[in-house]
């Protein structure tokens, strides 16, 4: 080595050692630690700034921050006062803000729990009202949605049948003769009998839809033909077989990602679990308990519960977050700011563990946020259209929320960006 390079070499070892918050022989150190973020929930185009407590290097290009596993483009640095400054990009997911500089291997650490979460807040980008208007539905209920597919059956509670609309709106029959009656099993399920189908859901894995009549007090699969799923025995509690179970106007509906199925029996305040050929009873006569409708969050492991009839003081807005294994119930409690909530009905989440609520009473339709714990209330162009909110059903894979409306005989599609 000629004395040239010795003295380049040396004099890289000394920037290299003068530099902070590198990796140096193996040991990790950390990089500006995140002091908060300055809106916690934001939609597309909103500047976000992230205070931390020392900005190291001058230059945007040293960084790189991340929220969740997406890389975020930054705007500026604010040397003054220590602060990140990005826009919110269109179709962010929420996660995690982390910064680190690009050379060495580093990550930034919160200053307090919880601090550098950001939530997306997706913007309303069109609303069709009235897709379904004129084509025969009667006090639509429930909604499910095959997202493979892109149908939405709808409960046609006083037509008394199931109906399935694709993904341009154009309605049929799916199930049910319109004929009343409680046929249990029917090979051709165009000639089922319903006399009050409620609620929905729809099962991706056997690609078959669970419906529930709260006349005929009984769970039903229907896929090319309908079968009695439980129900019409004497058993009320506890863990029957399925058949031997017995259930009073159940209501809401929602399965998990091994195949339980969950129901609300409302007449008796108790929510079952049907599995393993047994029907239990999970939860029943709860003080200030009286479930509704329900949502099964797998990846988060919680179930959401709306009481549609609010109970007193102290229970926020009926809205309870439930623990199927450990049979634990509580209820929700919303941040600082949030909308009031008056009598939830249908439940749907999005694909990001939000749920989105229908207030029957309050006429609206909001979302809660799971990690901020922020209900909001939707800017819908025709709010003051609806008349008794009522059943849910969100396509994760299309971007599309469904709501019915009873009182409307009307099925709406809201399309986010």
């Amino acid at each position: 080595m000629n004395k040239y390079s010795f003295y380049i070499a040396l004099l890289a070892a000394f920037y290299l050692l003068a530099l902070p918050a590198c990796h140096l022989e193996g040991e990790y150190l950390d990089c500006p630690v995140i002091i908060k973020i300055s809106i916690p929930r934001a939609e597309a185009g909103t500047e976000v700034r992230v205070s931390v407590d020392d900005l190291l290097l001058g230059e945007v290009s040293s960084y790189e921050l991340r929220v969740g596993d997406r890389i975020v483009p930054i705007q500026s640095l604010d040397k003054i006062t220590n602060q990140i400054v990005f826009e919110v990009p269109e179709g962010m997911l929420s996660g995690e803000v982390t910064v680190s500089l690009k050379q060495f291997s580093c990550k930034s650490s919160d200053a307090l729990p919880g601090t550098k979460t950001i939530e997306y807040v997706p913007s309303i980008d069109q609303v069709k009202s009235g897709v379904f208007i004129n084509m025969g539905l009667n006090s639509p209920g429930g909604l499910a949605v095959d997202t493979v597919s892109g149908n939405v059956f709808v409960a046609d509670m006083n037509n008394r049948r199931i109906s399935v609309a694709d993904p341009m709106g154009n309605v049929s029959t799916y199930a049910g003769s319109g004929e009343e009656g409680c046929l249990e099993n029917s090979d051709f399920r165009l000639l089922a009998k319903f006399q009050n189908p409620a609620w929905l859901a729809y099962n991706h894995s056997s690609r078959s839809l669970v419906a529930t009549d709260r006349s005929c007090n009984l769970i039903f699969e229907i896929n090319a033909g309908v079968i009695k799923l439980s129900g019409g025995g004497t058993a009320a509690s506890g863990c029957p077989g399925i058949l031997d179970a017995s259930f009073l106007e159940p209501q809401g509906l929602a399965l998990s990602a091994n195949g339980e199925i969950f129901v609300v029996d409302y007449g008796r305040n108790a929510i079952k679990r049907i599995a393993n050929g047994q029907t239990c009873t999970i939860f029943s006569n709860v003080t200030g308990f009286e479930p509704f409708a329900i949502a099964y969050d797998d990846a988060n492991g919680v179930m959401y519960c709306s009481d549609f009839t609010p109970s007193p003081s102290g229970l926020q807005g009926g809205l309870f977050e439930l623990d199927p294994e450990k049979l634990t119930l509580a209820p929700v409690s919303f941040s600082a700011g949030s909308t009031s909530l008056t009598a939830p009905s249908g439940l749907a989440l999005d694909g990001e563990g939000n749920l989105f609520i229908a207030d029957a009473v309050g006429k609206k339709v909001l979302k809660y946020y799971r990690r901020s714990g922020f209900l909001d209330e939707l800017e819908l162009p025709f709010k003051d259209d609806l008349f008794e909110p009522r059943g849910l059903a969100f396509d994760s894979k299309r971007n599309r929320l469904y709501l019915s409306d009873r009182q409307r005989h009307t099925v709406y599609v809201i399309y986010f960006r």
